[in-house]
């Protein structure tokens, strides 16, 4: 799960550099931080692969309609398919558009079209 997890890190790099290096920024201060008061959290963030605090995992299921409210406008929410599956399709119908979602697919947008 790394190698999707960076390409996704590296897909916002591109699309909106200063989120990303917020998003490093934070998680390396979340490093000094729990390396000092909490072990387990240190491990874990010392093999942490992405620019983001935190992710959703979806398996296997279609979604309801979805909008983060605490996300910001100049945010990008980004998605990814992974695994062998086929014929799946990504549907935002407040755009009117459907896109073809097949494993390896890297979706951003911001929530601003959303």
């Amino acid at each position: 799960m790394a190698i999707p997890n960076a390409m996704i890190s590296g897909v916002l790099s591109i699309i909106h550099p200063v989120l990303y290096k917020a998003g490093i920024q934070g998680i390396e201060k979340l490093k000094m931080e729990t390396t000092l008061n909490n072990s387990i959290m240190g491990r874990a963030l010392a093999v942490w692969p992405m620019a983001f605090t935190n992710i959703s995992l979806i398996s296997n299921r279609a979604c309801p309609l979805h909008c983060d409210p605490h996300s910001s406008g100049n945010w990008y929410d980004i998605t990814a398919n992974v695994g062998d599956h086929s014929s799946c399709i990504m549907s935002i119908p407040t755009l009117g558009v459907e896109l073809v979602y097949d494993p390896g697919t890297i979706v951003a947008f911001s929530r601003h079209l959303l």
